[in-house]
C-alpha cells in the first residue's frame, strides 16, 4: 500500500483486499498513519527498497493513493515499483468526491472517466432499438389502432362528448419538446387543470376513461409518436413538463432520463411505478428504475420489458387508475 495521502482509503482497501484474499503487509507513506495491522514500511523516498527488509516479501499488489497523482514524489514511487515489476493500481476517489460511482471510458488512446455507462450510444444498439419500435408499433397503428379508435370515439359520445385525442407537451431526448399522443379521458376542461396529475377517483375522469387508464388504452396513440421517432416503445415515461421541472428540484440526477427517448412503457412502469407521485421516495424510485433501464440497457431486457407490460394490460397493478 501507497500513500501520499489519506482519507477513507483504509476501509475501501481493506474491504478489496477481504474480497480478493489478500494480506496486507504493510504500507509506505510520507508519514506514519493509523492502519490497524499493517506496519510501517518506510517513506516514499524508501519504496525501492520493497520486500527487501528482514522477514520483507516482494508484493503480489500494490495499491497507491494521492490527492494529487502530479506530486512529483508520488509519481517517482509509482515509476520505481513499475521498474520493480510490481502490479500497481491507482485507487480513485472521484466517486466520493462526486458522491456518483465513475467508470473509465477508452477510445483509442484517449481515455475519458464517466459516470453512466449507456449503451444506447453505440449507433448498433440504436439500430436494433429502432428496428424494434417500428416492428411492434406498424401493426398496432394500421390494426389495433383504428378499431380501439371507433370504440373510444362511442364511449366518449355517451359519456363525455369532445376531441377523440388529446395531445399535450412533454420533454423527449435531450429535453427536446414534443406533442404526445393519448385518447382523451377526462372531460373537457379548462387548460389550467392539466397540471394536476389525476388521482383515484378523480372526478374529472369519466367512468368509460377510468377503463382506458386503467388497463392503459389511453397509451396506444403513443406508437404514433414511436413511428414519428419521438418516443420508444420502452424507456423513460415522459412527465408533464411542469411535473419535470418540480421533480428535478428533488432528484438530482433526474435529467439523466432525457438520455434516451421517452417510452409507452418502462422499467419503472413494470416495477410497479404507476400512478401519482405523491412523495419524494416515489419520485426516485422511479427515477432510479429508469437510470438503470438506461446503464443496464440489453435487447433481452427491453422484450422482458414489453412481455411484462403486456401482462398488466390484462393485470394491472393497484397503482394504476
Amino acid at each position: 500500500l501507497l500513500l501520499e495521502a489519506m482519507q477513507d482509503l483504509p476501509d475501501a482497501i481493506r474491504q478489496r483486499l477481504d474480497r480478493l484474499g489478500i494480506r496486507l503487509s504493510g504500507y509506505y507513506a510520507n508519514h506514519r498513519v493509523d492502519l490497524p495491522g499493517a506496519p510501517f514500511l518506510g517513506t516514499l523516498a524508501e519504496v525501492e527498497n520493497i520486500g527487501t527488509k528482514k522477514g520483507g516479501s516482494f508484493p503480489d499488489l500494490v495499491f497507491a493513493y494521492t490527492d494529487n497523482v502530479h506530486e512529483p514524489i508520488f509519481k517517482v514511487a509509482v515509476d520505481q515499483l513499475l521498474r520493480l515489476g510490481a502490479r500497481v493500481q491507482i485507487y480513485s476517489n472521484l466517486s466520493n468526491a462526486f458522491h456518483d460511482p465513475v467508470r473509465i471510458i477508452s477510445d483509442g488512446q484517449l481515455n475519458f472517466i464517466s459516470f453512466y455507462d449507456e449503451p444506447l450510444q453505440n449507433p448498433v444498439n440504436v439500430t436494433i432499438k429502432r428496428a424494434v419500435d417500428i416492428v411492434l408499433s406498424l401493426p398496432v397503428v394500421l390494426f389495433v389502432l383504428p378499431v380501439l379508435a371507433g370504440m373510444v370515439w362511442i364511449g366518449q359520445r355517451a359519456q363525455s362528448p369532445g376531441p377523440l385525442l388529446y395531445r399535450q407537451k412533454r420533454y423527449g431526448i435531450n429535453r427536446r419538446p414534443f406533442s404526445i399522443y393519448k385518447f382523451r379521458t377526462m372531460h373537457v376542461r379548462e387548460a389550467g387543470d392539466e397540471a394536476q396529475q389525476a388521482t383515484q377517483g378523480d372526478a374529472r375522469v369519466y367512468p368509460f376513461g377510468g377503463f382506458l387508464r386503467k388497463y392503459s388504452l389511453d397509451e396506444f396513440p403513443q406508437f404514433l409518436n414511436v413511428l414519428l421517432g419521438e418516443m420508444s416503445v420502452v424507456g423513460p415515461r415522459p412527465h408533464l413538463t411542469t411535473h419535470d421541472e418540480d421533480f428535478e428540484k428533488v432528484y438530482r440526477r433526474y435529467r439523466s432520463r432525457h438520455f434516451v427517448k421517452p417510452g409507452i412503457t418502462g422499467q419503472a412502469q413494470v416495477q410497479g411505478c404507476r400512478g401519482e407521485a405523491t412523495t419524494r421516495d416515489h419520485i426516485v424510485r422511479r427515477v432510479e428504475h429508469d437510470i438503470f433501464y438506461i446503464t443496464q440497457w440489453t435487447i433481452s431486457r427491453e422484450i422482458r420489458i414489453v412481455l411484462k407490460t403486456v401482462w398488466q394490460l390484462f393485470f394491472p397493478p393497484k397503482s394504476a387508475y
